[in-house]
This record gives C-alpha cells, sequence and structure tokens, in this order.
C-alpha cells in the first residue's frame, strides 16, 4: 500500500521574497525572443542576465566561486612531426574506451578499409603545420592560407598537441569522412571547428566529430563548434570526452565561454573534474551536455536556447559530486536537467528552467542531492522530481506555474527521507504530490499563492 509520512513545521507566509510572476515570465519571454538574434550569442552569460533583469534568480557572482583552480599546462618543446597512420589504430583506442557500438558507420563513411590518417606524433602543432603534414604525407593537397577543409581523419597522438589560433577555422569534410581523434591534448582559443560537405555517399548517418580518449584532454576558450555529431553514443556525440582508467590524464578538460550549435552534444565518460562554464548551446541534436560515470563535474552559468529534443543537462551512470549551478534553459522537450542512475551528492543551484514541454529537475535513483535557489517555471509537467532517491533536499526553489505538481515524490523505498523547506510554490497544478512518498519533512514553505497545496 503505498504510504507516506509527513512532518510539518508552522509555515511562515512569504517565507521567500515576493515573486512577480507575470513580470518575471515577461522578461523570461522577452530574454528568450532576444537571444534569437544572432549578435547575442557573442554575449557573456553574465551580461545576458543582467540585461534581462535575471540577475536576482542565477547570482553568478555566488556561483562562479565554484568553479575550481586549475594550474597552468606545461607545453612541450619537441618539435612537431607527424605521419600517415591506418585510422582504425585510432578507432581501437576509442573502443578500449567507450566500446565498439556504432564503429562500423565511421568505418564505411572512409570509402575503403585502411583509411590513411594524418597523425601528429610529437610537439604542439597549429593549423599551420597540419597543412605542411598534409603535404608532405602526401594525403591531401591543401592551400596556404584561410580556413582549412580536412578531408582525411586526423589524430593526436599521446604527448602531441594541436593548438587553434584565434580567427582560425578547421571544416571537417563530412563527404570525405573527415574526423578528429584526440589522445593527446587539443586547445582552442577563439577558433573554430565545423562540419562541411553533403551526406556521405558511403553512410549517410556519419557526421564528423571530435573524440578525446585515451588518456587524452581537451581546453577550450570562446571557441565555436557547429554540425558535429550522429547517433546516441557520447563518443559520436559531436565534442566528446570519453575516457577509462587504463589511459590517466595529465590535464583536466575545460570547455569555457565557447559557443555549440547543431551539435548532437557536449558528452564525458570517465572523467574527472572536468569544468563546462559560460557556453551557449543553440539548437542542440541530442543532450546538450551528458556527464557518465564522471567525477566532480562542474556544470556552471551555461545558457540552452533553441530547439532541445531531449534533456539539456543529464547527469548518469554513476557520476558523483556533480555541481549544476547558474545555467539558464529555456523551452525544449522532456526535463531540463536529470541526475540519475547513482549520480549521488550532486549540487543543483541557482538554474533558471523555463517554459519546458516535459518538466524542470529530476532526480532518480541517486541519493544526497541538493537541489537549492532555482528558479522552475512554467513546463508543461512537473516542476521538482525525486523518484527512487533518498536523502534529497529541496530548498528555498521558486515553483511557479507547472502544469503538474510542483513537487513530486514517488517510488521512495521505506526508510527514504524527502526534505523540503523554505520553497515558494504558487499556481503549479498542485503543490506537493506523492505516490510512495516514504517520509517527508516539510519546514516553511510557502504555499500562499498555491492551491490545491496538497494532493
Amino acid at each position: 500500500m503505498a504510504s507516506a509520512w509527513l512532518f510539518m513545521t508552522v509555515q511562515t507566509a512569504h517565507a521567500r521574497l515576493d515573486v512577480p510572476e507575470l513580470k518575471l515570465r515577461e522578461d523570461l519571454q522577452a530574454f528568450e525572443l532576444s537571444l534569437q538574434d544572432p549578435a547575442t550569442h557573442t554575449m557573456t552569460l553574465g551580461s545576458l542576465i543582467a540585461k534581462a533583469g535575471l540577475a536576482d534568480f542565477v547570482k553568478l557572482n555566488a556561483v562562479d566561486r565554484l568553479t575550481p583552480s586549475v594550474a597552468p599546462m606545461q607545453e612541450s618543446h619537441a618539435p612537431v612531426t607527424g605521419l600517415a597512420m591506418d585510422m582504425r589504430l585510432g578507432m581501437t583506442i576509442l573502443t578500449q574506451s567507450y566500446g565498439a557500438a556504432e564503429n562500423k558507420v565511421v568505418l564505411d563513411a572512409q570509402g575503403v578499409p585502411g583509411r590513411q590518417a594524418l597523425t601528429l606524433m610529437s610537439g604542439v602543432a597549429t593549423l599551420a603545420d597540419i597543412r605542411r603534414l598534409l603535404g608532405s604525407t602526401q594525403l591531401q593537397y591543401t592551400q596556404g592560407q584561410g580556413p582549412l577543409t580536412l578531408d582525411v581523419p586526423l589524430i593526436i597522438w599521446k604527448g602531441a598537441q594541436l593548438h587553434l589560433l584565434p580567427g582560425e577555422v578547421l571544416s571537417l569534410n563530412r563527404t570525405t569522412g573527415a574526423i578528429i581523434l584526440n589522445f593527446g591534448h587539443l586547445k582552442m582559443n577563439r577558433a573554430t571547428i565545423i562540419s562541411v560537405g553533403e551526406k556521405n555517399p558511403h553512410n549517410e548517418q556519419f557526421r564528423p566529430f571530435v573524440a578525446t580518449s585515451g588518456g587524452g584532454s581537451a581546453q577550450l576558450s570562446e571557441a565555436r563548434i557547429s554540425g558535429l555529431g550522429f547517433g546516441n553514443l557520447a563518443k559520436f556525440s559531436g565534442f566528446s570526452v570519453v575516457l577509462t582508467a587504463l589511459f590517466p590524464t595529465q590535464y583536466p578538460t575545460l570547455i569555457f565561454d565557447s559557443l555549440f550549435s547543431d551539435v548532437v552534444g557536449l558528452a564525458t565518460s570517465g572523467t574527472t573534474d572536468v569544468t563546462i562554464q559560460g557556453n551557449l548551446f543553440h539548437n542542440m541534436r541530442g543532450n546538450a551536455i551528458s556527464l557518465a560515470r564522471s567525477r566532480h563535474a562542474r556544470v556552471i552559468s551555461n545558457l540552452f536556447v533553441g530547439t532541445s529534443h531531449t534533456n539539456s543537462i543529464r547527469v548518469e551512470h554513476g557520476s558523483v559530486d556533480a555541481v549544476i549551478a547558474g545555467n539558464v534553459i529555456l523551452k525544449g522537450d522532456r526535463a531540463g536537467i536529470v541526475i540519475r542512475h547513482n549520480s549521488n551528492h550532486s549540487l543543483i543551484m541557482s538554474n533558471i528552467i523555463w517554459a519546458r514541454k516535459g518538466g524542470g529537475i529530476l532526480l532518480s535513483n541517486s541519493a544526497c542531492s541538493r537541489v537549492v535557489s532555482n528558479l522552475v517555471m512554467d513546463n508543461g509537467q512537473k516542476g521538482i522530481e525525486v523518484r527512487s532517491s533518498d536523502d534529497s533536499l529541496l530548498e528555498a526553489n521558486i515553483i511557479l506555474s507547472n502544469h503538474s505538481a510542483g513537487i513530486w515524490i514517488s517510488a521512495q523505498v521505506e526508510s527514504a527521507i524527502t526534505f523540503i523547506q523554505s520553497n515558494l510554490l504558487a499556481a503549479n497544478g498542485a503543490g506537493i504530490a506523492a505516490a510512495t512518498g516514504a517520509t517527508i519533512i516539510l519546514d516553511n514553505n510557502d504555499f500562499t499563492g498555491q492551491f490545491p497545496q496538497f494532493l
């Protein structure tokens, strides 16, 4: 029989600030409309939030303090060397980190077995070095200036680095099967990697991608990634970092202030101390950010706009100690933020999730999560959902006008406790709803504008 124990203290009216709901909705609508102008895609999230009048909800000053300090990396002084290598060797290393599923799509796209890849073996290469090595290996004829279209796979070997400099554009040719496999270090500073070309004649599903694996790392600052990725696997998602304990990494992966557009997603697996901060995700074709089997990930102050066919941020498969803070998620399908599959000790703080067709925040089969000071408004399903997740804390959230329950708790084991305190709930389909809710402790929540309060 479904049951719940409910413990309540005296509820104070206006436990939170008095939120002008209509004005807030108008601000969010105007903000979302303004982001249709491509000129806004180069502005910082801080300036956009301030201009939209939403600074009280995102609290970027507090959120930015969650960013870990990073020691500067040491650049190699070895000469730049490269050679032609069977690209299947690189795919084998990727397979050791993430399995062989869908590898056939990539191999088919090469047209012939044993396709040769340009492989950086040592040194810190630039785009000019790529041009030179393509010529010396006779893999591809290239012009000397401007953007470079890569027709063959590129492999960055362990110990080698590729640095793309401000203004540089590296195009990956979909028609010829171009990809980047990074087992060393990829650094982009105000540079661009995009997909170009028609559908691949050997496999129309294929699109170019950048996959970091085998102990590799990537650091992006004000970069642009566009048109990459295919399928549903993290390794081919467009821009991925999929690691394993077999290959220890030397540097953390950092993705700062960059634009991802028309990409399946930015995906990590098996990583430690990844930081994804200040980026704009526009018209994504899959999970914009996906974290699996990752430790101490930081997803901070990112903006999600345009089409979104599934979750914007997904933390799963045993990812622990993730911080999801200061992000703004506008419209899209399904829940905005999902924590699931034993991803314990997550902090979800000061995010805005507005007008999703699904819910706002979902905790599923994950313990000890803290959901604090988020604005969850106008979503088509539940505001915040806790399912099979013990010791969850929902504190100081503003939960407004969600079509279903503002807070939903279900499928809890008998010993589970959910703490709900100092939240403001108003105009939701119901205030708090539960099915097998176990123990729910309520303290100082504001239901003044909420009817029905309980179901």
